[in-house]
């Protein structure tokens, strides 16, 4: 995809942002003031991904209740800009920084993506192995109860 249509696919404005997250112009003029967003936010101004990709994770932090003050704690460990994703990143309350989210994955992709690993590395005892306990899973399974 080209730049241009990449952008295009973006384009969309603050007070459509806001629209979508339920936040107020008030709470953006906070955002602004805090030193939060890295651009200067205009209601009307098209934005470009990354700017739109930080005002959605601000602005739903904000929108669910997080104050300024809150906010300014949550993203100690984080760098600026804040053009993250909530549905790649979370809090870790214990540790207090945000961590990427586990790779959650079907357990047959895992075992499939293994298997190709073992042939690209030639580890035929591994893949022998491997093989041994699927037979036996299989003979197990094929036996009456």
């Amino acid at each position: 995809m080209h730049s241009s249509q990449q952008e295009r696919l973006f384009s969309e404005n603050v007070n459509d942002i806001c629209r979508l997250l339920g936040l107020n112009w008030i709470a953006v003029d906070q955002l602004t003031k805090a030193h939060l967003l890295s651009f200067q936010p205009e209601p009307d101004t098209e934005l470009t991904e990354q700017q739109v990709r930080e005002l959605i994770f601000l602005g739903q932090m904000v929108a669910n209740g997080c104050d300024i003050r809150m906010l300014k704690l949550l993203l100690q460990s984080l760098q600026a800009p804040f053009a993250y994703s909530h549905s790649h990143i979370y809090f870790d309350w214990q540790q207090n920084i945000w961590l990427p989210k586990p790779d959650i994955r079907e357990p047959s992709e895992i075992a499939y993506e293994h298997i190709e690993s073992l042939i690209e590395s030639g580890d035929m005892s591994e893949l022998t192995d491997f093989k041994a306990c699927i037979d036996d899973a299989l003979e197990q399974m094929s036996q009456p109860s």
